[in-house]
Protein backbone atom coordinates (compact mmCIF):
# COMPACT_ATOMS: atom_id res chain seq x y z
CA UNK A 1 0.00 0.00 0.00
CA UNK A 2 2.43 2.81 0.74
CA UNK A 3 3.96 2.22 -2.74
CA UNK A 4 1.23 2.74 -4.08
CA UNK A 5 0.35 5.89 -2.56
CA UNK A 6 4.22 6.84 -3.51
CA UNK A 7 2.93 6.33 -7.18
CA UNK A 8 -0.41 8.51 -6.70
CA UNK A 9 1.95 11.66 -7.20
CA UNK A 10 2.58 10.80 -10.46
CA UNK A 11 -0.25 10.11 -11.98
CA UNK A 12 -2.89 12.75 -13.38
CA UNK A 13 -4.90 14.70 -10.75
CA UNK A 14 -8.43 12.59 -11.67
CA UNK A 15 -6.48 9.01 -11.34
CA UNK A 16 -4.89 10.38 -8.13
CA UNK A 17 -8.37 11.42 -6.65
CA UNK A 18 -9.90 8.17 -7.06
CA UNK A 19 -6.90 6.28 -5.91
CA UNK A 20 -6.61 8.11 -3.32
CA UNK A 21 -10.26 7.64 -2.28
CA UNK A 22 -10.36 4.50 -2.61
CA UNK A 23 -7.57 4.21 -0.14
CA UNK A 24 -9.65 6.66 2.32
CA UNK A 25 -12.31 3.85 2.23
CA UNK A 26 -10.06 0.86 2.42
CA UNK A 27 -8.28 2.18 5.60
CA UNK A 28 -12.17 3.26 7.30
CA UNK A 29 -13.11 0.01 6.77
CA UNK A 30 -9.90 -1.38 8.17
CA UNK A 31 -9.90 0.36 11.23
CA UNK A 32 -13.82 0.15 11.43
CA UNK A 33 -13.18 -3.55 11.58
CA UNK A 34 -11.18 -3.08 14.40
CA UNK A 35 -12.52 -4.60 18.26
CA UNK A 36 -13.38 -1.63 19.88
CA UNK A 37 -12.51 1.08 17.67
CA UNK A 38 -15.68 3.01 18.36
CA UNK A 39 -15.61 6.04 16.25
CA UNK A 40 -13.57 6.75 13.99
CA UNK A 41 -11.44 9.86 14.26
CA UNK A 42 -10.75 11.20 10.20
CA UNK A 43 -7.62 12.54 11.54
CA UNK A 44 -6.04 9.66 12.92
CA UNK A 45 -6.66 8.37 9.63
CA UNK A 46 -5.03 11.11 7.76
CA UNK A 47 -2.01 10.73 10.04
CA UNK A 48 -1.73 6.69 9.75
CA UNK A 49 -1.82 7.36 5.27
CA UNK A 50 0.80 9.85 5.96
CA UNK A 51 3.05 7.75 8.11
CA UNK A 52 2.56 5.02 6.06
CA UNK A 53 3.91 7.03 3.27
CA UNK A 54 6.83 8.52 4.80
CA UNK A 55 7.28 5.21 6.39
CA UNK A 56 7.89 3.81 2.64
CA UNK A 57 10.28 6.89 1.96
CA UNK A 58 12.52 5.43 4.94
CA UNK A 59 11.79 9.13 6.70
CA UNK A 60 11.16 7.17 9.94
CA UNK A 61 11.65 10.27 12.54
CA UNK A 62 8.36 11.56 10.40
CA UNK A 63 6.36 9.14 9.90
CA UNK A 64 6.95 8.00 14.09
CA UNK A 65 5.51 11.76 14.43
CA UNK A 66 2.21 11.12 12.63
CA UNK A 67 1.70 7.80 13.58
CA UNK A 68 2.21 8.68 17.11
CA UNK A 69 -0.63 11.31 16.35
CA UNK A 70 -2.48 8.77 15.29
CA UNK A 71 -2.21 6.75 18.46
CA UNK A 72 -3.20 9.96 20.50
CA UNK A 73 -6.53 9.87 17.99
CA UNK A 74 -7.22 6.61 18.31
CA UNK A 75 -5.65 4.64 21.52
CA UNK A 76 -4.92 1.13 21.60
CA UNK A 77 -5.92 0.65 17.60
CA UNK A 78 -4.14 -2.09 16.77
CA UNK A 79 -2.77 -1.49 13.35
CA UNK A 80 -1.10 1.81 14.48
CA UNK A 81 0.08 0.09 17.16
CA UNK A 82 1.94 -2.64 14.88
CA UNK A 83 3.22 0.29 13.07
CA UNK A 84 4.92 1.99 15.69
CA UNK A 85 6.11 -1.05 16.78
CA UNK A 86 7.73 -1.46 13.70
CA UNK A 87 9.19 2.07 13.43
CA UNK A 88 10.24 2.46 16.16
CA UNK A 89 12.59 -0.81 15.81
CA UNK A 90 14.04 0.12 12.09
CA UNK A 91 14.97 3.37 14.08
CA UNK A 92 16.83 1.54 17.08
CA UNK A 93 14.75 2.45 19.71
CA UNK A 94 14.62 -0.90 21.19
CA UNK A 95 12.79 0.56 24.05
CA UNK A 96 9.73 1.50 22.68
CA UNK A 97 9.42 -0.88 19.90
CA UNK A 98 9.45 -3.86 23.14
CA UNK A 99 6.17 -1.37 24.73
CA UNK A 100 4.40 -1.58 21.37
CA UNK A 101 4.94 -5.06 20.50
CA UNK A 102 3.93 -6.12 24.33
CA UNK A 103 0.60 -3.87 23.78
CA UNK A 104 -0.16 -5.74 20.71
CA UNK A 105 0.22 -8.94 22.58
CA UNK A 106 -1.94 -7.72 25.00
CA UNK A 107 -4.61 -6.74 23.03
CA UNK A 108 -4.18 -10.08 21.17
CA UNK A 109 -3.92 -9.15 17.79
CA UNK A 110 -1.01 -9.04 15.37
CA UNK A 111 0.55 -11.21 17.99
CA UNK A 112 2.61 -13.20 15.43
CA UNK A 113 4.29 -9.68 14.07
CA UNK A 114 4.99 -8.55 18.02
CA UNK A 115 6.79 -11.95 18.52
CA UNK A 116 9.03 -11.36 15.76
CA UNK A 117 9.83 -7.61 16.98
CA UNK A 118 10.43 -9.01 20.22
CA UNK A 119 12.97 -11.83 19.05
CA UNK A 120 14.43 -8.47 16.56
CA UNK A 121 15.19 -6.68 19.42
CA UNK A 122 16.65 -9.79 21.65
CA UNK A 123 18.81 -10.33 18.16
CA UNK A 124 20.03 -6.96 18.17
CA UNK A 125 20.74 -6.37 21.49
CA UNK A 126 22.71 -9.66 21.94
CA UNK A 127 20.37 -11.38 24.00
CA UNK A 128 20.71 -14.48 20.96
CA UNK A 129 19.73 -16.96 23.63
CA UNK A 130 16.26 -15.72 23.92
CA UNK A 131 16.04 -14.97 20.41
CA UNK A 132 16.60 -18.24 19.69
CA UNK A 133 13.76 -19.85 22.49
CA UNK A 134 10.87 -17.23 20.92
CA UNK A 135 12.22 -18.53 17.18
CA UNK A 136 11.64 -22.29 17.89
CA UNK A 137 8.29 -21.65 20.02
CA UNK A 138 7.74 -20.08 16.46
CA UNK A 139 8.61 -22.59 14.48
CA UNK A 140 5.98 -24.84 16.20
CA UNK A 141 3.03 -22.96 15.12
CA UNK A 142 0.52 -23.10 11.97
CA UNK A 143 -0.37 -19.54 11.90
CA UNK A 144 3.41 -18.14 11.25
CA UNK A 145 5.13 -17.55 8.25
CA UNK A 146 7.76 -19.77 8.36
CA UNK A 147 10.15 -18.03 5.97
CA UNK A 148 10.77 -14.62 8.30
CA UNK A 149 11.20 -16.93 11.18
CA UNK A 150 13.90 -19.13 9.09
CA UNK A 151 15.71 -16.45 8.40
CA UNK A 152 16.04 -14.49 11.49
CA UNK A 153 16.93 -17.94 12.82
CA UNK A 154 20.20 -18.64 10.24
CA UNK A 155 21.35 -15.02 11.80
CA UNK A 156 20.71 -16.01 15.26
CA UNK A 157 22.68 -19.23 14.27
CA UNK A 158 25.64 -17.71 12.85
CA UNK A 159 25.88 -14.95 15.68
CA UNK A 160 25.65 -17.95 18.05
CA UNK A 161 28.28 -19.95 15.32
CA UNK A 162 26.14 -23.15 15.18
CA UNK A 163 26.47 -22.52 11.00
CA UNK A 164 25.52 -26.43 9.92
CA UNK A 165 21.80 -25.11 11.81
CA UNK A 166 21.98 -21.67 9.95
CA UNK A 167 22.96 -24.03 6.77
CA UNK A 168 20.05 -26.11 7.42
CA UNK A 169 17.62 -23.16 8.04
CA UNK A 170 19.00 -20.92 4.96
CA UNK A 171 18.40 -23.81 3.07
CA UNK A 172 14.75 -24.59 4.17
CA UNK A 173 14.17 -21.11 4.00
CA UNK A 174 15.22 -20.92 0.12
CA UNK A 175 13.05 -24.16 -0.80
CA UNK A 176 9.80 -22.01 0.45
CA UNK A 177 10.62 -18.43 -1.45
CA UNK A 178 13.72 -18.82 -3.65
CA UNK A 179 13.84 -15.22 -4.51
CA UNK A 180 15.55 -13.85 -1.50
CA UNK A 181 18.84 -11.91 -1.86
CA UNK A 182 19.96 -12.84 1.75
CA UNK A 183 19.43 -16.11 2.21
CA UNK A 184 21.52 -17.01 -0.89
CA UNK A 185 24.16 -14.41 -0.06
CA UNK A 186 24.75 -15.80 3.22
CA UNK A 187 24.44 -19.75 1.86
CA UNK A 188 27.42 -18.38 -0.75
CA UNK A 189 29.44 -17.32 2.02
CA UNK A 190 28.48 -20.85 4.13
CA UNK A 191 29.12 -23.21 0.97
CA UNK A 192 32.72 -21.47 0.46
CA UNK A 193 33.90 -21.77 4.15
CA UNK A 194 32.42 -25.29 3.97
CA UNK A 195 34.51 -25.87 0.46
CA UNK A 196 31.28 -26.63 -1.73
CA UNK A 197 32.46 -24.25 -4.10
CA UNK A 198 30.25 -25.19 -6.91
CA UNK A 199 27.03 -24.57 -4.58
CA UNK A 200 28.65 -21.38 -3.27
CA UNK A 201 29.41 -20.41 -7.15
CA UNK A 202 25.37 -20.97 -7.84
CA UNK A 203 24.37 -19.50 -4.80
CA UNK A 204 26.01 -16.12 -5.22
CA UNK A 205 25.22 -16.41 -9.27
CA UNK A 206 21.64 -16.66 -7.73
CA UNK A 207 22.56 -13.68 -5.34
CA UNK A 208 23.37 -11.17 -8.40
CA UNK A 209 20.32 -12.05 -10.43
CA UNK A 210 17.95 -10.59 -7.35
CA UNK A 211 20.80 -7.79 -7.23
CA UNK A 212 22.93 -7.03 -9.66
CA UNK A 213 24.34 -4.21 -8.17
CA UNK A 214 26.28 -6.06 -5.48
CA UNK A 215 30.02 -5.50 -5.58
CA UNK A 216 30.60 -7.64 -2.97
CA UNK A 217 28.41 -10.03 -4.32
CA UNK A 218 30.42 -10.05 -7.48
CA UNK A 219 33.66 -9.87 -5.90
CA UNK A 220 33.02 -13.43 -4.16
CA UNK A 221 31.78 -15.24 -6.88
CA UNK A 222 35.29 -13.54 -8.85
CA UNK A 223 37.24 -15.44 -5.74
CA UNK A 224 35.25 -18.31 -5.80
CA UNK A 225 35.57 -18.69 -9.68
CA UNK A 226 39.71 -17.92 -9.40
CA UNK A 227 39.54 -21.12 -6.67
CA UNK A 228 37.61 -23.22 -9.49
CA UNK A 229 40.31 -22.32 -12.15
CA UNK A 230 37.58 -20.80 -13.99
CA UNK A 231 39.77 -17.99 -15.43
CA UNK A 232 37.56 -16.15 -17.55
CA UNK A 233 34.79 -16.02 -15.78
CA UNK A 234 36.65 -14.97 -13.05
CA UNK A 235 37.79 -12.32 -14.14
CA UNK A 236 34.86 -10.54 -15.83
CA UNK A 237 33.10 -10.87 -12.14
CA UNK A 238 36.31 -8.99 -10.89
CA UNK A 239 35.43 -6.08 -13.40
CA UNK A 240 32.05 -5.92 -12.65
CA UNK A 241 32.78 -5.45 -8.82
CA UNK A 242 35.19 -2.94 -9.80
CA UNK A 243 32.98 -1.24 -11.89
CA UNK A 244 30.23 -0.91 -9.24
CA UNK A 245 32.81 0.09 -6.70
CA UNK A 246 36.16 1.78 -8.48
CA UNK A 247 37.53 2.35 -4.91
CA UNK A 248 37.06 -1.28 -3.39
CA UNK A 249 40.88 -1.84 -2.81
CA UNK A 250 39.93 -5.45 -1.65
CA UNK A 251 38.62 -6.04 -5.14
CA UNK A 252 41.78 -4.02 -6.58
CA UNK A 253 44.39 -6.31 -5.30
CA UNK A 254 42.30 -9.12 -5.72
CA UNK A 255 41.76 -8.69 -9.46
CA UNK A 256 45.71 -7.36 -9.85
CA UNK A 257 46.91 -10.24 -7.63
CA UNK A 258 44.96 -12.57 -10.03
CA UNK A 259 46.31 -10.80 -13.25
CA UNK A 260 49.91 -11.36 -12.19
CA UNK A 261 48.87 -15.52 -11.11
CA UNK A 262 48.26 -15.91 -14.29
CA UNK A 263 50.13 -13.67 -16.44
CA UNK A 264 47.84 -12.03 -17.72
CA UNK A 265 49.73 -8.78 -17.66
CA UNK A 266 47.94 -7.10 -20.88
CA UNK A 267 44.26 -7.34 -19.35
CA UNK A 268 45.42 -5.33 -16.25
CA UNK A 269 46.92 -2.79 -18.58
CA UNK A 270 44.44 -2.32 -20.48
CA UNK A 271 42.35 -2.31 -17.32
CA UNK A 272 44.53 0.26 -15.85
CA UNK A 273 46.10 2.12 -18.45
CA UNK A 274 42.61 4.69 -19.23
CA UNK A 275 42.65 5.60 -15.78
CA UNK A 276 45.95 6.43 -15.46
CA UNK A 277 45.91 8.80 -18.52
CA UNK A 278 43.01 10.49 -16.95
CA UNK A 279 44.78 10.59 -13.65
CA UNK A 280 42.37 8.38 -11.79
CA UNK A 281 44.65 5.82 -10.30
CA UNK A 282 45.67 6.67 -6.62
CA UNK A 283 49.63 6.00 -5.96
CA UNK A 284 48.74 2.15 -5.42
CA UNK A 285 47.35 1.76 -8.81
CA UNK A 286 50.31 3.19 -10.61
CA UNK A 287 52.77 1.38 -8.66
CA UNK A 288 50.62 -1.93 -10.37
CA UNK A 289 50.13 -0.16 -13.80
CA UNK A 290 53.77 0.17 -13.36
CA UNK A 291 54.57 -3.23 -11.89
CA UNK A 292 52.78 -5.08 -14.83
CA UNK A 293 54.19 -3.23 -17.03
CA UNK A 294 57.79 -4.22 -15.74
CA UNK A 295 56.31 -7.48 -16.02
CA UNK A 296 55.35 -7.72 -19.44
CA UNK A 297 58.78 -6.30 -20.43
CA UNK A 298 57.77 -2.76 -20.98
CA UNK A 299 60.67 -1.73 -18.74
CA UNK A 300 61.15 1.99 -20.23
CA UNK A 301 57.35 2.41 -19.50
CA UNK A 302 57.58 0.92 -16.31
CA UNK A 303 60.22 3.27 -15.18
CA UNK A 304 58.26 6.04 -17.12
CA UNK A 305 54.95 5.08 -14.17
CA UNK A 306 57.44 4.72 -11.15
CA UNK A 307 59.28 7.97 -12.01
CA UNK A 308 56.08 10.29 -12.16
CA UNK A 309 55.10 8.47 -9.24
CA UNK A 310 58.25 9.54 -7.05
CA UNK A 311 58.03 13.01 -8.72
CA UNK A 312 54.75 13.03 -7.30
CA UNK A 313 55.05 11.42 -4.02
CA UNK A 314 58.75 11.48 -3.30
CA UNK A 315 61.02 8.75 -2.90
CA UNK A 316 60.28 6.14 -0.76
CA UNK A 317 61.56 2.65 -0.72
CA UNK A 318 59.38 0.42 -2.12
CA UNK A 319 60.12 2.41 -5.16
CA UNK A 320 63.77 2.69 -4.83
CA UNK A 321 63.75 -1.28 -4.53
CA UNK A 322 61.74 -1.56 -7.94
CA UNK A 323 63.63 1.30 -9.55
CA UNK A 324 67.26 -0.84 -8.33
CA UNK A 325 66.09 -3.92 -9.80
CA UNK A 326 64.95 -2.28 -12.97
CA UNK A 327 68.35 -0.61 -13.70
CA UNK A 328 69.87 -3.73 -12.55
CA UNK A 329 67.88 -5.74 -14.99
CA UNK A 330 68.85 -3.40 -17.38
CA UNK A 331 72.46 -3.36 -17.18
CA UNK A 332 72.61 0.22 -15.55
CA UNK A 333 74.38 -0.81 -12.87
CA UNK A 334 75.46 2.54 -11.62
CA UNK A 335 72.25 3.66 -11.43
CA UNK A 336 70.86 1.00 -9.62
CA UNK A 337 74.18 1.10 -6.96
CA UNK A 338 72.57 4.97 -6.53
CA UNK A 339 69.64 3.61 -5.80
CA UNK A 340 70.73 0.47 -3.54
CA UNK A 341 72.57 3.30 -1.07
CA UNK A 342 69.81 5.44 -0.82
CA UNK A 343 68.06 2.28 0.54
CA UNK A 344 70.81 1.57 2.98
CA UNK A 345 70.47 4.61 4.27
CA UNK A 346 66.58 4.82 4.68
CA UNK A 347 66.55 0.74 5.66
CA UNK A 348 69.57 0.20 7.40
CA UNK A 349 68.75 -3.31 8.80
CA UNK A 350 67.49 -4.86 5.68
CA UNK A 351 69.37 -8.14 4.55
CA UNK A 352 68.06 -7.61 0.61
CA UNK A 353 69.62 -4.02 -0.29
CA UNK A 354 73.20 -5.22 1.38
CA UNK A 355 72.76 -8.23 -0.99
CA UNK A 356 72.11 -6.15 -4.26
CA UNK A 357 75.12 -4.19 -3.77
CA UNK A 358 77.27 -7.42 -3.26
CA UNK A 359 76.28 -8.96 -6.63
CA UNK A 360 77.20 -5.72 -8.02
CA UNK A 361 80.66 -5.45 -6.39
CA UNK A 362 81.22 -8.93 -7.61
CA UNK A 363 79.93 -8.56 -11.23
CA UNK A 364 77.07 -11.23 -10.58
CA UNK A 365 74.47 -9.42 -11.93
CA UNK A 366 75.95 -9.37 -15.46
CA UNK A 367 78.01 -6.61 -17.87
CA UNK A 368 77.13 -2.87 -17.10
CA UNK A 369 75.27 -1.69 -20.18
CA UNK A 370 78.41 1.19 -21.37
CA UNK A 371 80.99 2.87 -19.66
CA UNK A 372 79.23 5.10 -17.41
CA UNK A 373 77.41 2.38 -15.65
CA UNK A 374 80.32 0.64 -14.75
CA UNK A 375 80.43 0.20 -10.47
CA UNK A 376 84.28 0.35 -8.61
CA UNK A 377 83.33 -0.10 -5.28
CA UNK A 378 86.74 0.25 -2.66
CA UNK A 379 87.26 -3.29 -1.00
CA UNK A 380 86.12 -1.27 2.34
CA UNK A 381 83.25 -0.72 0.94
CA UNK A 382 82.67 -3.70 -0.19
CA UNK A 383 83.82 -5.50 3.90
CA UNK A 384 81.33 -3.15 5.37
CA UNK A 385 78.65 -4.59 3.33
CA UNK A 386 79.73 -8.18 3.51
CA UNK A 387 79.69 -7.48 7.59
CA UNK A 388 76.52 -5.54 7.61
CA UNK A 389 74.36 -8.33 5.15
CA UNK A 390 75.89 -10.46 7.83
CA UNK A 391 74.71 -8.78 10.91
CA UNK A 392 71.24 -8.52 9.33
CA UNK A 393 70.75 -11.89 8.13
CA UNK A 394 67.50 -13.71 9.09
CA UNK A 395 68.99 -17.03 10.50
CA UNK A 396 65.97 -18.90 9.39
CA UNK A 397 65.86 -17.40 5.92
CA UNK A 398 67.34 -20.36 3.22
CA UNK A 399 67.43 -17.98 0.19
CA UNK A 400 69.74 -15.50 2.54
CA UNK A 401 71.71 -18.43 4.35
CA UNK A 402 72.11 -19.01 0.05
CA UNK A 403 72.89 -15.63 -0.78
CA UNK A 404 76.25 -15.11 2.02
CA UNK A 405 77.26 -18.39 1.32
CA UNK A 406 77.59 -17.65 -2.45
CA UNK A 407 78.90 -14.30 -1.96
CA UNK A 408 81.77 -16.21 0.91
CA UNK A 409 82.45 -18.72 -2.34
CA UNK A 410 83.21 -16.25 -4.89
CA UNK A 411 85.59 -14.46 -2.84
CA UNK A 412 87.29 -17.88 -1.95
CA UNK A 413 85.96 -17.23 2.07
CA UNK A 414 85.48 -20.94 1.86
CA UNK A 415 85.36 -21.96 5.95
CA UNK A 416 82.65 -18.83 6.26
CA UNK A 417 80.54 -19.88 2.48
CA UNK A 418 80.21 -23.87 4.00
CA UNK A 419 78.95 -22.32 7.34
CA UNK A 420 76.27 -20.39 5.21
CA UNK A 421 75.40 -22.81 2.64
CA UNK A 422 75.02 -25.76 4.69
CA UNK A 423 72.89 -24.01 7.18
CA UNK A 424 70.31 -22.75 3.38
CA UNK A 425 70.80 -27.01 2.79
CA UNK A 426 69.32 -27.84 6.36
CA UNK A 427 66.48 -25.31 5.64
CA UNK A 428 65.44 -26.26 2.28
CA UNK A 429 67.01 -29.67 1.65
CA UNK A 430 67.54 -30.58 -1.68
CA UNK A 431 66.91 -26.42 -2.99
CA UNK A 432 68.71 -27.06 -6.57
CA UNK A 433 70.84 -23.57 -6.24
CA UNK A 434 71.96 -24.52 -2.56
CA UNK A 435 73.05 -27.88 -4.40
CA UNK A 436 75.24 -26.51 -6.77
CA UNK A 437 76.46 -23.92 -4.85
CA UNK A 438 77.47 -25.99 -2.14
CA UNK A 439 79.00 -28.52 -4.80
CA UNK A 440 81.18 -25.72 -6.22
CA UNK A 441 82.36 -25.40 -3.13
CA UNK A 442 83.64 -28.67 -2.60
CA UNK A 443 85.21 -29.13 -5.86
CA UNK A 444 87.36 -25.85 -4.98
CA UNK A 445 88.59 -27.78 -1.67
CA UNK A 446 88.97 -31.34 -4.08
CA UNK A 447 86.47 -32.64 -1.79
CA UNK A 448 84.56 -34.47 -5.03
CA UNK A 449 82.52 -37.31 -3.24
CA UNK A 450 80.79 -34.52 -1.26
CA UNK A 451 80.39 -32.67 -4.57
CA UNK A 452 78.96 -35.66 -5.86
CA UNK A 453 76.54 -36.24 -3.40
CA UNK A 454 75.08 -32.86 -3.83
CA UNK A 455 74.79 -32.90 -7.78
CA UNK A 456 73.75 -37.10 -8.23
CA UNK A 457 70.12 -36.30 -7.19
CA UNK A 458 69.88 -33.26 -8.95
CA UNK A 459 70.78 -34.78 -11.76
CA UNK A 460 68.26 -37.50 -11.30
CA UNK A 461 65.56 -34.97 -10.48
CA UNK A 462 66.30 -33.06 -13.55
CA UNK A 463 68.10 -35.31 -16.29
CA UNK A 464 67.45 -32.88 -18.72
CA UNK A 465 69.37 -30.46 -17.20
CA UNK A 466 72.66 -30.08 -19.57
CA UNK A 467 74.52 -27.68 -17.34
CA UNK A 468 74.07 -30.61 -14.39
CA UNK A 469 74.99 -33.26 -17.32
CA UNK A 470 78.51 -30.97 -17.58
CA UNK A 471 79.04 -30.96 -13.59
CA UNK A 472 78.33 -33.98 -13.07
CA UNK A 473 80.64 -35.35 -15.69
CA UNK A 474 83.52 -32.69 -14.68
CA UNK A 475 83.38 -33.76 -11.27
CA UNK A 476 83.72 -37.56 -12.36
CA UNK A 477 86.52 -36.49 -14.35
CA UNK A 478 88.31 -34.45 -11.48
CA UNK A 479 87.68 -37.27 -9.31
CA UNK A 480 89.33 -40.00 -12.28
CA UNK A 481 86.57 -42.36 -11.69
CA UNK A 482 83.75 -43.72 -13.87
CA UNK A 483 85.32 -42.06 -16.62
CA UNK A 484 83.21 -43.87 -19.11
CA UNK A 485 79.93 -42.50 -17.55
CA UNK A 486 81.29 -38.86 -17.28
CA UNK A 487 82.14 -38.91 -21.61
CA UNK A 488 78.39 -40.20 -21.91
CA UNK A 489 77.05 -37.21 -19.72
CA UNK A 490 79.17 -34.72 -21.85
CA UNK A 491 78.39 -35.98 -25.43
CA UNK A 492 74.88 -35.91 -23.65
CA UNK A 493 75.13 -32.32 -23.38
CA UNK A 494 77.16 -31.76 -26.37
CA UNK A 495 74.70 -33.29 -28.37
CA UNK A 496 72.02 -30.53 -27.69
CA UNK A 497 74.71 -27.28 -27.25
CA UNK A 498 77.08 -28.21 -29.67
CA UNK A 499 79.25 -25.18 -29.61
CA UNK A 500 79.20 -24.89 -25.88
CA UNK A 501 83.21 -24.58 -25.01
CA UNK A 502 82.67 -25.22 -21.48
CA UNK A 503 80.93 -28.59 -21.86
CA UNK A 504 83.82 -29.10 -24.49
CA UNK A 505 86.37 -28.32 -21.65
CA UNK A 506 84.73 -30.86 -19.93
CA UNK A 507 85.30 -33.36 -22.20
CA UNK A 508 88.25 -32.61 -23.13
CA UNK A 509 89.76 -32.68 -19.96
CA UNK A 510 87.65 -36.40 -19.38
CA UNK A 511 89.95 -37.33 -22.58
CA UNK A 512 93.16 -35.80 -20.57
CA UNK A 513 92.24 -38.25 -17.47
CA UNK A 514 91.72 -40.93 -20.28
CA UNK A 515 95.39 -39.78 -21.34
CA UNK A 516 94.53 -39.62 -24.53
CA UNK A 517 95.73 -36.45 -25.15
CA UNK A 518 96.24 -35.70 -28.76
CA UNK A 519 92.20 -36.39 -28.45
CA UNK A 520 91.83 -33.79 -26.03
CA UNK A 521 94.15 -31.21 -27.26
CA UNK A 522 92.01 -30.81 -30.32
CA UNK A 523 88.75 -30.32 -28.48
CA UNK A 524 90.69 -27.61 -25.88
CA UNK A 525 91.38 -26.03 -28.39
CA UNK A 526 88.11 -25.50 -30.27
CA UNK A 527 87.00 -24.63 -26.53
CA UNK A 528 89.78 -21.97 -25.67
CA UNK A 529 88.45 -20.79 -29.07
CA UNK A 530 84.84 -20.60 -28.56
CA UNK A 531 85.41 -19.31 -25.07
CA UNK A 532 88.18 -16.93 -24.81
CA UNK A 533 89.57 -16.09 -21.54
CA UNK A 534 88.66 -18.46 -19.43
CA UNK A 535 91.71 -19.53 -16.82
CA UNK A 536 90.61 -22.87 -16.37
CA UNK A 537 90.68 -23.90 -19.94
CA UNK A 538 93.44 -22.35 -20.86
CA UNK A 539 95.50 -24.00 -17.81
CA UNK A 540 93.86 -27.71 -19.37
CA UNK A 541 95.17 -26.77 -22.47
CA UNK A 542 98.87 -25.90 -20.95
CA UNK A 543 98.52 -29.47 -19.39
CA UNK A 544 98.10 -31.34 -22.29
CA UNK A 545 101.22 -29.55 -24.46
CA UNK A 546 103.26 -30.41 -21.39
CA UNK A 547 101.85 -34.30 -21.84
CA UNK A 548 102.66 -34.07 -25.28
CA UNK A 549 105.85 -32.50 -24.81
CA UNK A 550 105.20 -29.14 -26.22
CA UNK A 551 106.91 -27.06 -23.69
CA UNK A 552 106.57 -23.80 -25.49
CA UNK A 553 103.02 -23.74 -25.85
CA UNK A 554 102.31 -25.22 -22.48
CA UNK A 555 104.08 -22.41 -21.31
CA UNK A 556 102.06 -20.03 -23.63
CA UNK A 557 98.96 -21.48 -22.21
CA UNK A 558 99.41 -21.05 -18.49
CA UNK A 559 100.96 -17.45 -18.89
CA UNK A 560 97.53 -16.70 -20.30
CA UNK A 561 95.56 -18.71 -17.83
CA UNK A 562 97.22 -16.56 -15.33
CA UNK A 563 95.70 -13.58 -17.48
CA UNK A 564 92.49 -14.44 -17.39
CA UNK A 565 93.21 -15.06 -12.93
CA UNK A 566 96.20 -13.68 -11.69
CA UNK A 567 95.84 -15.19 -8.32
CA UNK A 568 95.61 -19.03 -9.67
CA UNK A 569 99.04 -20.59 -7.33
CA UNK A 570 98.53 -24.11 -9.33
CA UNK A 571 99.28 -22.52 -12.32
CA UNK A 572 102.39 -20.38 -11.20
CA UNK A 573 103.62 -23.50 -9.90
CA UNK A 574 103.60 -25.34 -12.90
CA UNK A 575 105.38 -22.68 -15.17
CA UNK A 576 107.71 -22.90 -12.46
CA UNK A 577 108.33 -26.43 -13.15
CA UNK A 578 108.97 -25.73 -16.75
CA UNK A 579 110.96 -22.85 -16.51
CA UNK A 580 112.42 -22.60 -12.83
CA UNK A 581 112.94 -18.57 -12.39
CA UNK A 582 110.42 -17.33 -14.74
CA UNK A 583 108.00 -14.26 -14.17
CA UNK A 584 104.60 -15.46 -14.44
CA UNK A 585 103.44 -12.24 -15.60
CA UNK A 586 106.05 -11.71 -18.54
CA UNK A 587 105.05 -12.21 -21.73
Amino acid sequence: MPCDIIHCGRKDANVRYNLCITLVVLIVAVFAGTPGAGEIDPQAIDSYLKGLFLEARYDLVHAYSFYSYADRQAPNNERITLRLAYVTLKMGDHEKARLYADRLIELGRFETDAQMILTEIDYKLGNNAAALERLLKLRERDDVEQFEVLKLLARVYLELERVDDAKKALEEANAIFSGDLFVHYRLGFIYMDSGEIDKAIQAFENAIEISPGLASAHLALASLLRHAGRTEEAKRAYVSALQLEPANQTAFREFMDFLVENEDYTAGIEFLEPLYEEGGLEQGGELTLGNLYYRSGRVEDAKRVFERVTEKHGENPFLLRILSDIEMESGNLHTAYTYLTKLVAAEPDSFTHYIGLLLIADGLVGNPSGPQEEVHMPEEEVLHYLERAEATLDIESAEENYFLGLLHRRRGNLDKAEVFLLRAERLDPGERRTAVELASLFEDRGQFDEALERIIPQHERYPEDVSLMNFYGYLLAEKGADLVRAEGLLREALQREPENGYFLDSLGWIKFKQADYGTALGILQRATGLVGNDAVIWEHLGDTYRKLGRVTEAVEAYRKSLGADPARDAVKDKLHEIEPGANPSEK
